[in-house]
């Protein structure tokens, strides 16, 4: 909810919407959006920022009709607004690859992420040398420049 709160407060011009799927009162998934509203027309994002994953988070092996449903659901809120674009950026977790497929979208774009995993904290010093050494040499050295100028 922090999340949500910050989002709300730097987008104070867009509205947030979090579509869910709930079996009596039990919540089995949700997609959140936001939709800002420009002179072209109103973007429709899960989530807003580049590099941020949206998407439907829901339970595991959560049934493929409660996705569609979800869906349909974002369908006519972009229909709603007169959306001129929408986009859903699912996390790199996702394991229903397929999951998107039934959405009526005009484009899907597939790309490659990396996730580093980081060193543990236990040592600073340690911890910055292991940072260090997954960057190319010439990259460490243009770092190793920056911290001896004080950045």
């Amino acid at each position: 909810m922090r999340y949500r709160r910050f989002l709300r407060e730097i987008l104070s011009d867009s509205e947030d919407r979090y579509l869910c799927a709930c079996e009596g009162s039990q919540l089995l998934a949700a997609l959140p959006v936001f939709i800002k509203r420009g002179s072209l027309g109103a973007v429709v994002n899960s989530l807003p920022f580049y590099g941020s994953h949206g998407g439907i988070v829901g339970r595991p092996n959560l049934d493929r009709r409660v996705s569609e449903a979800l869906l349909t659901a974002l369908d006519h809120v972009c229909q709603e607004v007169d959306a001129v674009s929408c986009t859903v950026i699912e996390s790199p977790w996702e394991t229903d690859k397929e999951r998107y497929c039934s959405y009526a979208a005009g484009l899907f774009d597939e790309r490659l992420g990396q996730i580093t995993c980081l060193p543990d904290r236990a040592d600073e010093s340690i911890v910055q040398e292991r940072l260090l050494n997954l960057y190319h040499q010439k990259t460490r050295n243009m770092v190793r420049k920056g911290l001896k100028g004080g950045f």
